[in-house]
């Protein structure tokens, strides 16, 4: 795993939610997302130091116009971006 192989190496889970519910549920429901990807890759192995959260919410995503189901799908997601410290 390129983490492991990398202790330089960070991951930032930036979480996203669709555009219904109020910002303080969305950012709520966009950091539950961040925590259910970094327990996944801790159980991988990848270091703690290695791994940030970034939950946004519907933030990014609020000037989409965005009325269908499959649309709000593709809002709700976790990002990975991966850095060098």
């Amino acid at each position: 795993m390129k983490l492991k192989e990398n202790p330089q190496l960070v991951v930032i889970l930036v979480g996203h939610t669709d555009n219904l519910g109020s910002a303080a549920y969305n950012l709520a429901v966009a950091d539950r997302r961040t925590e259910a990807v970094s327990d996944r890759l801790r159980a991988l192995g990848v270091a703690r130091n290695q791994i940030r959260r970034q939950p946004v919410g519907s933030e990014k995503n609020s000037k989409l116009k965005c009325d269908s189901e499959a649309c709000r799908r593709t809002m709700r997601r976790v990002e990975l971006v991966y850095e060098w410290r």
